[in-house]
């Protein structure tokens, strides 16, 4: 009797080693380009939270807001970003190849946090790969 494998039961085993190593390099793929997205609207709801909150609790007596920009984003206090008081600005880092479509100057109401001019949304692509940020008109995020 011979000892050791045939060629026929090697080529199987390397035939369904390379099926779930294709399967497996698709499925991370997916995971690789969906884990900066991801990390991207965490960052941008953190920053709307933050400005949300600014607002309610009267911070400088104004109104506060976020901008999205290509190079990433900015908290900023005022009537919005052109008008700013650039002492007060937050900036926070983005992805360089995040794209925005929707609303990139967000601006919430003092006292209330109310978004100003209701209720809008943000849609953050990256890789074709799309998230949207909602901000209903009473100022409940949801993404």
């Amino acid at each position: 009797m011979h000892k050791g494998f045939s060629l026929l039961e090697l080529i199987v085993v390397l035939g369904i080693i390379f099926i779930f190593a294709t399967l497996s390099f698709g499925t991370y793929k997916f995971y690789q380009n969906k884990s900066p997205l991801d990390a991207a609207v965490s960052e941008t709801v953190a920053a709307l939270r933050r400005a949300e909150f600014q607002a309610q609790s009267n911070s400088g007596d104004q109104t506060w807001g976020v901008k999205l920009q290509t190079t990433g984003g900015t908290i900023f206090q005022g009537a919005n970003f052109s008008g700013r008081t650039i002492s007060a600005d937050e900036k926070f880092e983005l992805s360089p190849n995040l794209q925005f479509s929707g609303s990139t100057e967000i601006i919430f109401s003092k006292l209330t946090g109310f978004p100003v001019g209701g209720a809008t949304s943000v849609t953050l692509t990256l890789n074709n790969v799309n998230k949207q940020i909602n901000i209903n008109s009473k100022g409940a995020i949801s993404y």
